[in-house]
């Protein structure tokens, strides 16, 4: 049992990246908190407008919902890049392999959220062609 302590423990201290490594994925963090609170600061303007738009009475209200909804949809990818983005901060700081992993699955997750979301906006895509095919024959 001792052993596997000390295995973990020596994982831990053995980083494993080396100097060009370690400069790519500083890099990569700081692009990666650029795009997310970028992102997010976007959706946080889209949602003012659309509520804005909603008191003048240039939006219908079920319009601005289904907007807030697909704006909702663009938080989940930009919060799993951020979080990425700060643990891997950590994990470089502290030459930590354990955070290390914890960012990478969450880059892994941010990824599969952006997956998930072009396969809906491909599905959604197909049902409007559709309904304009049918209602342009009918």
């Amino acid at each position: 049992m001792e052993n596997l302590d000390k295995d973990i423990f020596e994982e831990s201290i053995h980083f494993g990246l080396n100097s060009q490594t370690k400069k790519l994925l500083k890099r990569v963090v700081f692009w990666a908190k650029f795009i997310s609170i970028l992102g997010l600061l976007a959706v946080v303007l889209l949602s003012l407008l659309f509520g804005l738009s909603v008191i003048e009475r240039e939006m219908i209200l079920g319009d601005a919902v289904v907007m807030w909804i697909m704006l909702a949809f663009f938080i989940i990818p930009l919060v799993y890049l951020f979080v990425f983005a700060l643990k891997a901060e950590s994990a470089l700081r502290e030459s930590d392999s354990f955070i290390l992993q914890k960012a990478v699955e969450y880059l892994k997750s941010y990824f599969k959220s952006i997956g998930i979301s072009m396969i809906l906006v491909f599905i959604l895509f197909i049902i409007v062609i559709a309904s304009v095919i049918i209602t342009d024959y009918n």
